[in-house]
């Protein structure tokens, strides 16, 4: 029995550190750990349906929505620093579309594109072969950020940080280029075969004046849980059903593991016409495994709850305990801390009566003195006794009066020592009453 209590201990630990790794292992869930290690800002993200025609504008009207309904709780928010106002909110929205692009090398070449705006990158950190990110703080919005497939068909190389493509009569100049995921889910999730660049998403709305932002997601306050996702959830600017929520900082939490045991067949059979980008397939799909892991940790954990119990009932079957042994058990426990506590109690009252303990000051040890050397000042040398003469001996008689003196004196301060300790002693007979009486 205590070796396969044991088994399944390590097994929960096993178990509980692989769940703890899944959210550390995807990078584009966990800003709000990267942003604050004090756990209070959270990350949620809006997916949007095509049929919503989201575009600049309504993000504009969403973050003022946003501010509004922090505000209503009393949260002060700001997306830019103001005048006693930090900037604590973080947001991004993402379009999906294609993009012709040629180069003076290479013929036109069309790509799947993704058009960024906000802090993307700051969500969704790339792994950079050369170059940096752009944002919607540079003047210009005509960067392109190649992934590896995308820079081989254009140039011909990787690279080609600061060189120019063209789309359509307008050039775009490449910021950097990227590392793709190399894992089989990633390679699926992203499309092996798919080169992919990311553009300002005016330069994508430019080319096409009908794509549609389908990815919102915001970084903010979050003073009490959940806070942040009713305010959004709050905002009633979008039919409810062209939209959905979801709440990235608790999507690896046991409550949302739990969650996704009562909606199983929910998630699997999805009824509505709400696209997910790459990188939010590749989350569902972790979330979907470590939901497995963490019902296997319950399962071991139930087992482990019914050997205690089965342990529990054996030993009262076995020794059949009765009322008075689980009175005694009680009364035993119940009588070392009254001790304990009386002692304090005791200790207590007398430093009251004598005051504390002094203190004894020890002398440092001697040191050795070498020879030629004279003794520093603050060592300690120890001192020769005097001579003494004949003459200087006391008397008998004295000697008898004064050691009388000195015994007098002793037995006169042990009876008020004495007394004393009586009264200490008496005052916690007082406490002890007082304790039963309370007790009954």
């Amino acid at each position: 029995m205590l070796g396969t209590a044991a088994v399944s201990l390590i097994a929960i630990g096993i178990l509980g550190l692989i769940l703890l790794n899944a959210k550390e292992s995807l990078v584009d869930q966990n800003i709000a750990d990267r942003w604050s290690e004090k756990n209070d800002f959270a990350h949620n993200t809006l997916y949007f349906s095509t049929r919503a025609k989201v575009d600049k504008k309504q993000i504009e009207h969403l973050e003022s929505e946003v501010i509004k309904g922090f505000e209503k709780m009393s949260v002060m928010v700001s997306f830019d620093s103001e005048d006693g106002v930090p900037a604590n909110l973080l947001d991004c929205y993402a379009a999906f579309d294609t993009l012709t692009l040629s180069s003076d090398i290479r013929k036109e070449t069309t790509f799947d594109a993704i058009g960024v705006g906000g802090d993307f990158f700051r969500f969704h950190p790339l792994q950079m072969d050369n170059g940096c990110y752009f944002d919607d703080d540079n003047i210009m919005s005509d960067y392109v950020i190649l992934d590896e497939e995308a820079a081989w068909a254009l140039f011909g190389s990787m690279d080609v940080s600061g060189m120019k493509v063209h789309m359509g009569d307008k050039d775009l100049y490449v910021a950097g280029v990227y590392k793709r995921g190399q894992s089989d889910v990633e390679n699926l999730a992203y499309g092996n075969t798919d080169p992919k660049v990311f553009v300002n998403y005016s330069t994508m709305a430019e080319n096409n004046k009908d794509v549609n932002i389908t990815v919102y997601e915001l970084l903010a306050p979050n003073p009490i849980p959940h806070a942040a996702y009713r305010v959004l959830n709050d905002i009633k600017i979008f039919d409810t059903d062209t939209y959905k929520i979801l709440e990235n900082s608790n999507r690896f939490s046991y409550v949302h593991y739990f969650d996704l045991l009562k909606e199983k067949k929910a998630r699997e059979m999805r009824t509505d016409d709400i696209g997910f980008p790459y990188w939010e397939n590749v989350a569902r799909y972790k979330e979907g495994k470590m939901m497995r892991v963490a019902h296997a940790q319950w399962i071991i954990a139930g087992i482990l709850t019914i050997m205690v119990l089965i342990n529990v009932i054996w030993f009262l079957v076995d020794h059949k305990p009765t009322k008075k042994d689980f009175e005694k058990v009680v009364d035993s426990v119940r009588e070392k801390r009254r001790k304990k506590r009386y002692e304090e109690q005791r200790q207590k009252l007398i430093e009251e009566e004598f005051g504390p303990e002094p203190e004894v000051e020890e002398f440092p040890p001697r040191k050795p003195a070498e020879e030629g050397n004279e003794p520093a000042e603050d060592e300690f040398i120890e001192e020769k006794p005097a001579e003494i003469r004949a003459d200087d001996m006391p008397s008998e008689d004295s000697i008898v009066a004064s050691t009388e003196a000195q015994l007098k004196a002793a037995e006169s301060a042990e009876a008020d020592n004495r007394e004393t300790e009586d009264s200490v002693d008496l005052r916690l007979k007082e406490i002890k009453t007082e304790d039963s009486s309370n007790e009954e």
